[in-house]
């Protein structure tokens, strides 16, 4: 790989540790807490974790558009975390880390949207 693909991979890894971050701050923030693992965590516990939160989302008791902001911020993950095993079974190929690092801004913003809301709300992350 070149300098910019691996530029494109750090940043896709990254990326994907920031937002689960950010996912475990604003799920425990939630008015029924959902915990997420932590620590050191295999890729596969955590995208369990976040795939069971995803078809959790609709239980949990948040006006609809911080629902929206917390399913879009869970699956919009998923699949940059996806598009990294792609990358790690396929081969490197530029559209998919730079479609999983678009992925990850996306879902940075919903759940930032989120994380703001809660804070408003005083029970924020």
């Amino acid at each position: 790989m070149s300098d910019e693909d691996d530029q494109l991979m750090i940043e896709l890894r990254t990326g994907i540790g920031a937002v689960y971050a950010m996912l475990i701050a604003v799920c425990a923030a939630l008015p029924i807490p959902v915990s997420l693992p932590t620590g050191v965590v295999a890729g596969v516990e955590a995208s369990e974790a976040v795939h069971r939160l995803t078809e959790l989302v609709r239980e949990i008791p948040l006006p609809e558009e911080q629902l929206a902001n917390l399913s879009a911020g869970a699956t919009l993950w998923l699949c940059a975390t996806d598009m990294l095993g792609l990358i790690n079974g396929i081969g490197f190929v530029e559209y998919r880390a730079m479609g999983g690092t678009a992925m990850l801004l996306m879902a940075q913003e919903s759940l930032s949207d989120l994380a703001h809301w809660q804070d408003a709300q005083g029970g924020g992350s």
